[in-house]
Formats: structure tokens, C-alpha cells, sequence
């Protein structure tokens, strides 16, 4: 159920469902609280999983999870964390990386008993996390380590599962500033991202509606586009460079590790 990559004419779709899965059916909440011992506190698309581009990717969505009524119920995650396992097209984005957010030992039961406020909805902006606002616990853990080993869950313990966005396909700057609007009204995207990947120039009305400025935006992107050719260089001398770091063997551990 992750957002697909974008094509040359559309976005992508956003958290579809995967054709080969028979679960991909089973999408009610009710009916995987049935299957399992975890009740959702919140399901939400996940805003800016959808790779940048003229056209973005589809955006995935994330479900916050609380463990109740298990006596032995271990969980791990699975999926990509410190890099992007696509690439976009056409200049565009590839898709978000992941992370993984965890909650052992927490106090939800009390705050439940004396009906002061838990963890809800969606974690939309991890840069500014609201969920341990509203808990305490022996252990959170928020990192990018997205693939790991199973842990033991006890009840009202938290688990975020998130499952990523597609690749955008185009350069950012020409997507239309309406459909730049439509994304951040409908939850695909941050505004701080409007304004450094898209160049919209974005404002709020008194209702929180998000409003991109088409005029501004146009003059904004022309500077970027400047920017873009002050810091750009040939083709051929950036080759050239990257030739060298091989050769020097530089490169991150993970790289070395992968090609020996």
C-alpha cells in the first residue's frame, strides 16, 4: 500500500494497494483489530513520502498502532530507512526515505483512566514530533534503522507503521501552482517544501487554508532557476570529479561494504 511512482502526464497513485497482495483488500480498520491485537489511534496519509517532480509520486499513508490484549506479540520493521530504494525520472524526486517510531512502558492506561489526552492521529512532521507530548514512557525510539530484528511488544506500546511514497517524474519548478495548493490543503505536503523545492510562495487564510501566490511563485522559481546556474557545472567536469573519488575509494561505508 504504497504510493506509486509518477508518470509523464499524472501523478501517481497514492497509497495504493500492492496486486499481488489479497490483504490489500482488508483495509477497514475494524478488520485487522480483529486480526490483530492492535488498535489504531490514527491513520493518516503520510504528508511528503510523494518524490517532488512536475507530476509527484503517490503519497504513502502511516498508521499509529497501540499493542492491547497480547500475551506474546513481537513486531519488527521492514523497510528502507537511511537511503531511497528508487530514483525519479525527468528531474524528478525519488521518494522519502523512512524512519521508525517506538514507544515502550508507556503510561497510556493511566492518562485512558484519568481521560487526560494520548497519542492520536499522525505523526505529520517528524522534525517537530507531537506524539510524546501526550505520553511518557520507559523508551521511545525514533531513528532511521528501518530494518530490524523482532521486539517484544507489551500492551500500550506504540508502533508506527509507515509505508513510503512513490518517485515524482519532471522538475519541480514546473509543477502548476494549483496543484501545489491542492497538495498542501489535502495533506501530500509541508509548506516549508512548497516554498524550497517548488518555489511557491505560500500564505495561510484565516480558515488555515493554504494559498499559492501564482504571480510570486513565477518570480521566485526565476530566481531559483539562477540559482541553479551559478552553482551548476559541465557535464564532463563532474564526471571527471566523480571518476577521481572512485578512484581515491571514496565513498560512505555502506558503498564500500556493497561493492567489496
Amino acid at each position: 500500500a504504497e504510493g506509486v511512482g509518477a508518470s509523464a502526464v499524472k501523478d501517481g497513485i497514492s497509497h495504493a494497494a500492492a496486486i499481488w497482495n489479497p490483504e490489500g483488500d482488508m483495509g477497514d480498520m475494524e478488520i485487522w483489530e480483529l486480526a490483530e491485537p492492535l488498535l489504531y489511534l490514527g491513520r493518516n496519509i503520510k504528508p511528503n513520502t510523494a518524490g517532488y517532480g512536475k507530476y509527484r509520486g503517490g503519497s504513502g499513508y502511516e498508521s499509529l498502532r497501540m499493542v492491547y490484549g497480547a500475551k506474546d506479540w513481537t513486531m519488527y520493521f521492514m523497510g528502507n530507512g537511511y537511503m531511497a530504494s528508487d530514483c525519479g525520472l525527468m528531474g524528478g524526486y525519488p521518494a522519502a526515505s523512512g524512519y521508525r517510531f517506538e514507544a515502550h512502558g508507556t503510561d497510556i492506561k493511566e492518562r485512558i483512566e484519568q481521560r487526560l489526552p494520548i497519542p492520536t492521529g499522525g505523526d505529520s512532521d517528524p522534525d517537530y514530533p507531537e506524539y510524546e507530548e501526550n505520553m511518557d514512557a520507559k523508551e521511545i525510539i525514533r531513528d532511521k534503522q528501518s530494518i530490524t530484528t523482532e521486539t517484544v511488544y507489551e500492551n500500550y506500546d506504540l508502533y508506527l507503521n509507515y509505508l513510503r511514497g512513490g518517485p515524482g517524474f519532471g522538475d519541480p519548478l514546473e509543477r502548476k501552482p494549483s496543484m501545489i495548493q491542492d497538495d498542501l490543503n489535502e495533506g501530500h505536503l509541508l509548506p516549508r517544501y512548497a516554498e524550497k523545492v517548488y518555489g511557491a510562495v505560500v500564505t495561510q487564510n484565516d480558515k488555515g487554508r493554504y494559498l499559492v501566490d501564482e504571480e510570486k511563485t513565477s518570480l521566485r522559481r526565476a530566481e531559483i532557476r539562477k540559482e541553479r546556474l551559478h552553482k551548476a557545472i559541465p557535464a564532463q567536469q563532474w564526471m571527471e570529479s566523480e571518476r577521481e573519488k572512485i578512484i581515491n575509494k571514496e565513498a560512505s561505508v555502506q558503498v564500500r561494504h556493497m561493492y567489496g
